[in-house]
């Protein structure tokens, strides 16, 4: 099972944030998504094309951004990395720093800015990483496409 989604009921007008959740398997966590760049669609599109372009062939990564800014403005984003290896996608959380990123960041080369994927953190503890399947990521496309649509 795989799910990542806006609450819309928690919607934090003042400072500009609402909730999310991403659910992979039995894992379930709330994040805080800024919308002073990108609404709650942008979001939604955002996390759609982002695992379209997982689903290509010669792709074997990509990236759930769910908090951005203006770089101009901050120095990270929120992401959570997807890292296909045939039919399995591991996943893991990240704090993304403009900073570190190969080259000039942009809205339009986000999928060329992936981190590789690491599998030990620097004091050799494993990081922290979860799994779905490419099947559990195409049911997902399915219902949020047909949502988009209605909605």
């Amino acid at each position: 099972m795989f799910n990542i989604r806006i609450l819309r009921k928690e919607y934090n007008q003042s400072e500009k944030y609402v909730l999310g959740q991403i659910t992979i398997g039995r894992f379930k966590e709330k994040f805080s998504t800024g919308l002073s760049l990108w609404t709650m669609e942008d979001y939604e599109v955002h996390w759609c094309e982002a695992i379209e372009h997982l689903m290509q062939s010669n792709i074997s990564k990509s990236m759930l951004i769910t908090s951005i800014t203006d770089p101009r403005d901050s120095d990270f984003l929120f992401c959570w990395p997807l890292y296909r290896d045939g039919d399995l996608v591991r996943i893991q959380n990240h704090m993304l720093f403009y900073e570190h990123i190969q080259g000039e960041f942009s809205l339009g080369n986000i999928f060329d800015v992936v981190p590789e994927r690491v599998t030990l953190c620097e004091d050799g503890d494993p990081v922290s990483e979860w799994k779905c399947t490419v099947k559990d990521l195409r049911k997902y496309l399915h219902r949020i496409k047909g949502r988009l649509r209605a909605g």
